[in-house]
């Protein structure tokens, strides 16, 4: 209800450190393999009984596991806090953050497979010197929080965020041939500056009717963002068109290209409004029962224009826009037959706009396109095996209508709007088993389905296919055993099924299991250290794909030491 569009199949909810008072004096060092050096600065104290400061900073300059692959990102989040009064506080915070790296997306496949990923996992397919990316982001945020007399409680926060991103890079954009001589590559440069405005504020009121205690949430959301959606294609210098042959044994090139903006490019300006509210009641109608029931209404006036000619005409081209008016209904039980014990169900829908999640584009097609939509059923258990040990399960079905299927080839491109059905069930352990073993674990399954034919331009993707980069089945465990009050040992495992690179489910990326382990040592009251290994028996294996010919061997084994002193 809070978050509004899209999500269906979950999010995540970034939380600033905010000043609270508290004074705190943190700081990390780490270093690792491939040069990797980073420093983490955490600052906060009061500068009065009313006006508290806190202070963030990370910088980060590393190499990769990938050959050329370097980063270096940093970043800086002053905060304050304000009590303006004794139900009145003012949050006000700024953050900047920089990121520049060379851009991967991997190897080739061949025959189904990913070609060679044990001989290639630090290997390049691409040309580092026209391959670069980086994103300048600033950010501002003010909240203000309020509680009125007759005990409602008022949250209104506010946001102007301006991001500069660009990258370019070359990449694969077809398997290996069959007497492995050559592959395709292929490039582009992708410019998608941005700016946001956007203000919600909700209203939290406690009250009962009778024995019924009832938590209502209402709350409206005013937003506009514009930017720029500015792609063109890679021309090399040696062929004279988009595709380059590559020696897949010699797969680095410093081959040279030109950025022209064809046909496959994009060159639009987009802007998109944005009027929202919601209502939600929480209704507990004893100690062991409560229903939640809301649901949301947000309007979407989205314009997106071509800032190319148009080709038939040879004049301006006329914008694409779209208005949709959408509601978003929301329905929930908890059942608590014990205090330790919850049983829970929950229905929702909920619409993403044909333009898609990042509202960058909208052409004569997406802009005669239903919005796609989620609807998401679930049902739970939560069960506090003691205080300080939960247990969690739960069984979901989340379909998805009119959904962009990225293409199979293309990167960056979709193959057309599909129908999806994803079910399966969640398992999870969290907590201390005992006073000295601490857990945290979980197992799904998932299987997502297609659920109806798609063919476009010989892309075709069939019922019944799998939804490309999603395992079956996935396990994870992580276990920490303290051997005495400053020493710590923890190891870990992670299972992941075969999954397909696309949905049409051609190439096939092999299952993999992986161990970690970590060594933590209290120093004194103010300064611990540790030391974690991931890739401990230094497998070779795939981690993830982006399409059929973009995929990315994981890591080796790899060490990192933190040094983290508070005072």
């Amino acid at each position: 209800m809070i978050f509004g569009r899209g999500g269906g199949g979950g999010i995540v909810n970034r939380v600033l450190k905010e000043a609270d008072g508290v004074p705190i004096r943190e700081v990390l060092v780490q270093g690792g393999q491939f040069f990797n050096k980073r420093v983490a600065l955490d600052v906060g104290d009061r500068v009065s009984d009313t006006v508290f400061f806190r202070l963030n900073g990370v910088f980060e300059d590393t190499e990769t596991y990938r050959d050329f692959i370097d980063v270096r990102r940093y970043g800086v989040n002053p905060t304050m806090t304000f009590l303006l009064g004794p139900q009145t506080t003012l949050r006000l915070s700024y953050e900047y953050f920089s990121d520049n790296r060379i851009a991967d997306r991997g190897i080739p496949s061949q025959f189904g497979r990913p070609w060679r990923y044990r001989e290639n996992t630090s290997t390049l397919f691409g040309a580092p010197f026209m391959s670069n990316g980086f994103v300048d982001a600033h950010i501002g945020t003010a909240q203000l929080d309020h509680v009125f007399e007759n005990g409602v409680i008022m949250r209104s926060q506010s946001r102007i965020a301006d991001y500069a991103k660009y990258h370019q890079n070359a990449y694969p954009n077809g398997p290996v041939n069959a007497d492995e001589t050559s592959f395709v590559m292929r490039g582009y440069g992708s410019q998608t500056d941005r700016t946001n405005y956007f203000n919600q504020t909700d209203f939290t009121y406690k009250f009962d009717t009778g024995p019924i205690a009832h938590t209502v949430v209402a709350g409206v959301e005013l937003g506009y963002q514009e930017g720029v959606d500015f792609r063109r294609d890679f021309i090399w210098n040696a062929t004279g068109s988009r595709n380059l042959p590559v020696n897949p044994f010699m797969p680095t090139t410093t081959e040279g290209a030109v950025l022209r903006n064809l046909a496959t490019g994009r060159n639009n300006t987009y802007r998109l409004g944005v009027v929202s509210a919601f209502v939600q009641d929480q209704i507990a109608i004893s100690e062991h029962l409560q229903f939640i029931v809301g649901g949301r209404f947000d309007r979407f006036d989205f314009e997106s224009r071509d800032r190319r000619p148009d080709p038939a005409t040879g004049l301006p081209s006329q914008p694409n826009a779209r208005v949709d008016n959408l509601v978003s209904p929301r329905v929930g039980v908890v059942v608590k037959p014990l205090p330790e014990l919850a049983f829970y169900g929950s229905y929702s829908v909920s619409f993403l706009p044909s333009a898609g999640d990042q509202f960058r584009v909208l052409d004569p097609t997406t802009a005669l396109s239903v919005p796609e939509r989620f609807e998401n059923m679930e049902i739970g258990v939560k069960y506090d095996i003691t205080p300080t040990f939960q247990f969690t399960a739960a069984l979901f079905n989340l379909d998805r209508d009119n959904q962009p299927i990225p293409s199979s080839t293309e990167a960056g491109f979709s193959a057309g709007l599909g129908q999806t059905r994803t079910q399966g069930i969640e398992i999870g352990l969290a907590g201390y088993a005992t006073d000295w073993w601490q857990i945290s674990g979980g197992y799904a399954y998932t299987e997502p389905r297609i659920l109806a034919d798609l063919d476009d331009d010989g892309d075709t993707i069939a019922a019944g296919n799998l939804v490309g980069g999603v395992p079956l089945n996935t396990f994870s465990l992580w276990n920490k055993f303290d051997i005495n009050a400053q020493f710590a040992v923890g190891v870990g495992y992670i299972y992941q099924d075969p999954s397909f690179a696309s949905s049409d489910n051609t190439v096939r990326l092999p299952s993999f299991s992986r161990f970690d382990a970590g060594v933590f040592y209290q120093i004194n009251e103010s300064m611990r250290a540790q030391v974690n290994i991931e890739n401990v028996f230094d497998r070779r294996y795939v981690v993830s794909a982006h399409n059929n010919n973009n995929i990315l061997p994981g890591a080796p084994r790899t060490v990192r030491v933190q040094l983290i002193a508070r005072f």
